[in-house]
């Protein structure tokens, strides 16, 4: 796993534990992606960065990544009726 990627990877965590308080945030690197995996309101959401990926962006993106995804995640769990499991990738 690289250092730089690493830091972008929890950065992502951050963000996501910082702006959606009652959510349980997973974070897993094998195989070159770093996969997070979000449960929040009774629905599970998974995305992945692949580890070159997240080399090739600087942080300012990679955190406007993270409030995109935090606003689709909110979005999603307000206007689906609650469900075992729901994906995001």
């Amino acid at each position: 796993m690289n250092l730089h990627a690493s830091a972008k990877a929890r950065a992502i965590l951050q963000r996501l534990n910082d702006r959606l308080h009652d959510a349980t945030v997973y974070h897993h690197f094998r195989s070159g992606v770093h996969e997070f995996v979000v449960r929040y309101a009774g629905f599970r959401f998974m995305f992945h960065f692949p580890e070159q990926a997240l080399l090739r962006r600087g942080i300012g993106e990679i955190e406007q990544a993270a409030t995109q995804i935090v606003e689709r995640i909110r979005l999603s769990s307000k206007a689906e009726p609650a469900a075992p499991s729901a994906q995001m990738g």
